[in-house]
């Protein structure tokens, strides 16, 4: 039985860092996403920072990232960073894989990232004005998807370590 009482997970895209704050077991606390125009990771990584230090968790969640693209090497950078400034915090960071988070959500009938977050907005109805139309395969990922992809973490973590 997971005895945390508030979870912050974090999530890199694209463009900017999606987050959510639970209370839980399921209780939203905050959701959102931080991007800065142009692209800086030092300004991102400050986001972070301040995110972890307002809501204070007492876990926080991050995606270990592929580094088999510029991009991939990039976010896990991003991330490896707000891992060491928790861990200098003192607060525990859990790592988990996109396919660690498939294989969670698999049990659920839901296979596909679209999947995944329509499955997530039917258990947090709150977050249904977020969510992302269908996209095309010329179309940029909603920045909207990350706070799913974030939720997603915190949902792999409550049944990996229950």
């Amino acid at each position: 039985m997971m005895n945390t009482n508030k979870v912050l997970a974090l999530y890199p895209n694209t463009r900017c860092i999606g987050h959510i704050t639970l209370e839980w077991p399921e209780t939203l606390i905050d959701y959102g996403t931080f991007s800065v125009r142009p692209l800086c990771d030092e300004r991102l990584l400050k986001g972070a920072k301040k995110t972890i230090e307002y809501f204070n968790p007492e876990v926080v969640l991050i995606r270990n990232c592929e580094t088999t693209t510029l991009r991939g090497k990039r976010a896990q950078h991003l991330m490896e960073t707000i891992e060491q400034y928790a861990k200098e915090i003192n607060v525990p960071v859990y790592k988990y894989t996109r396919e660690q988070v498939r294989d969670v959500f698999e049990q659920f009938q839901a296979k596909t990232k679209y999947d995944i977050m329509k499955k997530l907005v039917a258990w947090y109805p709150e977050l249904k004005w977020r969510e992302p139309k269908v996209r095309e395969v010329w179309d940029d990922e909603s920045p909207n998807m990350s706070i799913f992809d974030a939720l997603a973490l915190a949902v792999t973590h409550k049944y990996l370590t229950e």
